[in-house]
């Protein structure tokens, strides 16, 4: 692909931001699929935030269990498209990986990730929407974390953990050791 066929994707992927009143978001329905290697198919749909019972989607009384994910954005720049509501749709390479990870092989998962649920070219949408983060992940059925691919390093400080660590003690015990520490060390500094 060509740059000029790139900017052309994104500037046409501002096409699937309808406008939200002051107390609705976006969220992203990612479609199943049993290959975690195939196209990402996603849509968005709006919800109101109601303050008592959770989100419904918008015009209808219909509640709405969703997860939000926290993240490390990673490199910024769109590197990897999915399909958003049957357009390309460019992300970060780390949230492609994310969202492969992440996509459940037998029913769809609905989410709501800040890069992709708010419209970050409206400047105005953009600072309303933070204005409502409290109450998006007050609201969630769960909050999910990604903090990217695991490295060699990664998955040798995790199996040491769950060698060390019985679930009852302190989990700082896990750690005891000068080379656990120094391990979950450089993982917190490789993955802020």
């Amino acid at each position: 692909m060509d740059v000029s066929e790139r900017e052309a994707q994104l500037q046409a992927q501002c096409q699937v931001y309808q406008p939200l009143s002051s107390a609705q978001i976006r969220l992203l329905r990612v479609h199943s699929s049993a290959d975690p290697y195939s196209e990402i198919l996603c849509d968005l749909f709006a919800v109101d935030l109601n303050t008592k019972s959770g989100a419904t989607v918008v015009g209808s009384s219909v509640k709405v269990r969703y997860e939000a994910l926290s993240y490390t954005w990673g490199d910024p720049q769109p590197s990897s498209t999915i399909q958003m509501d049957g357009l390309p749709y460019w992300v970060s390479a780390n949230l492609f990986e994310g969202l492969q990870r992440l996509r459940l092989p037998d029913q769809d998962r609905v989410l709501w990730i800040d890069a992709v649920c708010i419209n970050q070219k409206n400047l105005t949408e953009k600072s309303a929407q933070v204005g409502l983060m409290f109450s998006i992940y007050l609201k969630a059925h769960r909050v999910v974390v990604w903090l990217g691919l695991a490295t060699y390093d990664d998955a040798a400080l995790f199996a040491r953990f769950d060698a060390n660590w019985d679930g009852r003690s302190d989990v700082a015990m896990a750690f005891s050791d000068a080379k656990a520490r120094k391990a979950a060390s450089a993982l917190l500094e490789k993955k802020p």
